[in-house]
């Protein structure tokens, strides 16, 4: 894992990733670029052929996004946290909440990248929404690819664990602008409900 803000740290990373490439042949290694607030589409192309998988802290956007807004520039706000960029280039990506700097609550994360608002009510590159059943696959799928344990996580499929939550609304089948308001009714961890409302 690497934490990166801006195109330089992605540079600094993508440059070290070639050239360990470059020596040793590409591998099934998929480094992970935590925050990666900010990559150029020359670096998105790069950040794919190495296998990079950004994982976006997209609720710092509602939290922060204010403040820290204004000091990247309107350049680099239009592709700040640029799920949808990475969407299109086929790369997979994640949703971070970088605890305790923000709540470690999933659902808000969700919500955050489907509207990409600030406190205040800006929009911050809407160009950059996804839809929620991709915000989800970020937490859930790719979310497990991610860390290699795609083969026991991620997904409901006989021979994986059951580690899912029970809702008390459809993520996928509401307005998105309401998903952090909805409740989590159950927590099941390895086919056993360890939290019920």
């Amino acid at each position: 894992n690497m934490h990166m803000m801006g195109d330089a740290a992605v540079e600094q990373a993508l440059r070290a990733i070639e050239a360990a490439v470059a020596r040793h042949g590409m591998h099934d290694h998929r480094p992970v670029f935590v925050h990666c607030g900010y990559a150029r589409p020359d670096q998105i192309a790069r950040m794919k052929k190495v296998g990079a998988i950004p994982s976006f802290l997209t609720i710092s956007m509602f939290n922060q996004g204010d403040d820290v807004a204004p000091l990247f520039g309107p350049e680099r706000l239009a592709t700040t946290n640029a799920t949808a960029s990475m969407q299109r280039a086929g790369i997979p990506f994640t949703l971070s909440h970088d605890a305790p700097v923000t709540p470690p609550q999933i659902l808000p994360l969700v919500w955050a990248a489907t509207q990409r608002t600030t406190a205040s009510g800006k929009v911050l590159a809407p160009e950059q929404r996804i839809d929620a059943y991709t915000a989800l696959r970020a937490v859930t799928a790719d979310a497990a690819f991610q860390i290699r344990e795609e083969k026991a996580k991620g997904t409901l499929a006989v021979g994986k664990l059951a580690d899912f939550v029970i809702l008390d609304r459809n993520p996928v089948k509401i307005p998105a602008a309401e998903i952090r308001e909805i409740a989590v009714v159950q927590t099941i961890k390895e086919g056993r409900a360890v939290f019920t409302a």
